[in-house]
C-alpha cells in the first residue's frame, strides 16, 4: 500500500502568516512616519510660534531689551528642524537662566507658556542697597577702583560711579576685584553690616561709610559723618555693645565728640578711645 504526505496547505499557511507580518511591519512604519511627520509639522505650525511676550514685576529693566534677549534666544532651531520658538519648545528654566545672566539686576525669573503664542515673564529685581567700592588704601584718583551697586545680599549687580557723596550708603573693601553678576560681598557681611546700620541709626549718629577688610576679616570699620569711627567686632553682640557705646558717649565724652578720632568697641566692656 502506498502513502504519500502533502505540505502544500501548510507551505500556504506560512506564506500568507509571513505576508500578513510584513504588511504590519509596513503598517507600523508608515504610522510612525506619520506621527513623526505630524509632530514636526505641528511644532513648525506658525500659530504655534511665540509672537508676544508679557512682563509683570518689572522697574529699572526696559521690557524692550528683555524682549530683545529673549527672541535671541529662541531663534535657530534644534537639529535644524524643531524651530526653538515654537510655544512647545520653550525651556523655561534656561531662558531664565539667560535672562539673569545677561541682566544681573534681576533676582528671579519665572517664564510661563500662554498658548498658542505667548510668553509671560515675571521678574524680581533687586533693589539698590549700598555701593561697594575696592578703594581702601587706594588714591582717590587711582584707576583701578572699581565700584558696583550691591543688594542686601551683597550681590553685584550693576556698575557704579566712583563718589564721596554721601547720600548712598558706601562700603569700602581692599579686595583686588569686584564683578558685576558675582557675591561681591558674602550675605552674613552685609548681614552683619544691616545689623549695624540699624543699631547706629538708633543711637541718633549717621554713617557716612563702611570699611570691611579681607586683612582683617573679623572686624567692620563705621565711619561717621561727624568725623569719628567706630570700630566693631563683625560677630559680636552688638545689643551690649550699643549699651556700652551709648554710656561711653553721653558720659565720658560728651562735648568732646568734635575731637573724637574713634571709638574701638572690639573689647566688650573695655571700650577705647581716642582724642585728636
Amino acid at each position: 500500500m502506498n502513502s504519500r504526505i502533502v505540505y502544500t496547505a501548510r507551505s500556504e499557511k506560512k506564506k500568507t502568516g509571513s505576508r500578513r507580518r510584513a504588511l504590519a511591519r509596513f503598517g507600523a512604519v508608515l504610522v510612525f512616519f506619520g506621527v513623526v511627520t505630524g509632530i514636526v509639522m505641528m511644532l513648525g505650525a506658525e500659530q504655534f510660534q511665540v509672537k508676544t511676550v508679557s512682563f509683570s514685576g518689572l522697574k529699572i529693566l526696559s521690557a524692550e531689551e528683555l524682549k530683545t534677549k529673549i527672541f535671541q534666544e529662541i531663534s535657530g532651531a534644534y537639529v535644524w528642524l524643531f524651530p526653538k520658538r515654537s510655544i512647545f519648545l520653550v525651556r523655561a528654566s534656561v531662558l531664565g537662566d539667560a535672562l539673569q545672566k545677561e541682566f544681573p539686576r534681576l533676582r528671579t525669573v519665572a517664564v510661563g507658556r500662554k498658548f498658542p503664542a505667548a510668553l509671560a515673564v515675571a521678574v524680581e529685581e533687586r533693589e539698590l542697597w549700598a555701593i561697594l567700592c575696592n578703594d581702601a588704601n587706594t588714591p582717590e584718583n587711582a584707576e583701578d577702583i572699581t565700584c558696583v551697586y550691591i543688594d542686601e545680599t551683597g550681590f553685584a549687580f550693576e556698575e557704579a560711579p566712583y563718589s564721596i557723596g554721601s547720600l548712598i550708603l558706601k562700603i569700602r573693601t581692599d579686595f583686588p576685584e569686584v564683578r558685576v553678576g558675582e557675591q561681591a560681598l558674602a550675605p552674613e557681611i552685609a548681614q552683619s553690616i544691616r545689623l549695624l546700620e540699624t543699631r547706629i541709626g538708633e543711637t541718633g549718629l549717621r554713617v557716612w561709610r563702611y570699611e570691611f577688610l579681607k586683612q582683617v576679616p573679623s572686624e567692620i570699620r563705621v565711619e561717621t559723618d561727624e568725623g569719628f569711627a567706630l570700630i566693631f567686632l563683625r560677630e559680636d553682640d552688638f545689643a551690649n555693645t550699643f549699651r556700652v557705646l551709648k554710656t561711653v558717649l553721653e558720659q565720658e565724652i560728651k562735648e568732646k565728640r568734635k575731637d573724637l578720632e574713634y571709638i574701638d568697641l572690639r573689647f566688650g566692656n573695655k571700650v577705647f578711645f581716642k582724642m585728636r
